[in-house]
């Protein structure tokens, strides 16, 4: 397990289960060139990148490109939080 670090100073817990706030996404222009590859492995892992929610503030942090650890913040236009 791991720790993500929230602008707003929250942890956020990288946990390899299933857990709220957070989400894999596959963009399709991860996806455009390598159908082939899909098609032939069950291990679609390397295309996909990860998001988190803050469950402080509701910062929603994407990884920038799979498997890269960096990710992009995005903060929310409401103080209504739902995680």
């Amino acid at each position: 397990m791991s720790w993500l670090l929230c602008s707003c100073g929250n942890h956020i817990k990288d946990m390899s289960l299933p857990q709220a706030g957070k989400a894999h996404i596959i963009t399709d222009d991860d996806l455009d060139g390598n159908t082939d590859y899909v098609r032939n492995t069950i291990d679609i892992n390397v295309l996909k990148r990860h998001m988190y929610v803050c469950g402080k503030c509701g910062r929603l942090l994407v990884e920038t490109r799979p498997g890269s650890k960096t990710y992009i913040r995005f903060v929310p236009e409401t103080d209504r939080l739902e995680v």
